[in-house]
């Protein structure tokens, strides 16, 4: 098999889409198109919508499919001056909180239901995770690149793993790198190289964390079911 075939779908597609916003870039930039300028009109329609709507929509949107990765790469560049980086990361983590809350109650209690129903008139049954794997299965499902993250949350509520258990894990991880991602984006928009450092610094060591737990719970004495 080769190698291209073992990268995860979900990867393959971010890459996808990362290649084609740059070749739009190089595109409009060659057609002398002001896309500093563009950007910053952007940021500065962000900036009038005010902090409450911007974590308020990250709190809730993605929760129903909207991708979560833009409000990580916006909030540090429009909102770091007005609440600084403490401000921005306890916005971010709470807005985290709350989406994180509202997924797995879609579902635990809205969606369950449903697919239950759909599944009876199928061979296949919700499946359930045993106690002494939550953790395990919790930990790679967050850390396993591809799935989208409502989906990751999702998967998580259906298969019956606990609330407390979902929450410490899904918030370790993700608040994890949305500080990183939070420095290193306001440090490339302001020009400050010792600052992006710093936010990659926070990446690698979530990076690397991730790496160890996903070899930890994925060896063949750990298997989940």
């Amino acid at each position: 098999m080769s190698s291209l075939a073992k990268v995860p779908v979900g990867v393959l597609v971010k890459l996808g889409v990362v290649a084609v916003a740059g070749l739009a870039v190089g595109v409009l930039l060659l057609r002398g198109v002001d896309v500093r300028g563009l950007v910053t009109q952007g940021f500065d329609l962000i900036r009038s919508a005010g902090p409450w709507v911007f974590f308020a929509s990250m709190a809730v949107l993605p929760a129903v499919g909207v991708p979560m990765s833009p409000f990580f790469l916006l909030a540090g560049p429009a909102f770091g001056a007005q609440m600084t980086l403490l401000g921005v990361a306890a916005a971010g983590a709470a807005a985290l909180l709350v989406n994180f809350a509202l997924s797995y109650w879609l579902a635990h209690r809205a969606l369950r239901p449903a697919v239950e129903w759909v599944l009876s008139h199928t061979r296949f049954r919700v499946p359930q995770v045993k106690p002494e794997n939550e953790f395990a299965v919790a930990v790679l499902m967050r850390v396993t690149p591809g799935p989208p993250l409502f989906l990751q949350s999702y998967i998580l509520g259906l298969s019956g793993v606990r609330f407390r258990t979902y929450m410490v894990v899904s918030m370790a991880v993700q608040t994890a790198f949305f500080v990183g991602v939070t420095i290193f984006g306001k440090a490339l928009m302001e020009g400050r190289g010792g600052l992006a450092v710093m936010g990659m610094m926070v990446l690698v060591a979530a990076g690397a964390l991730v790496q160890v737990l996903r070899r930890r719970f994925t060896k063949p004495n750990g298997s989940q079911t």
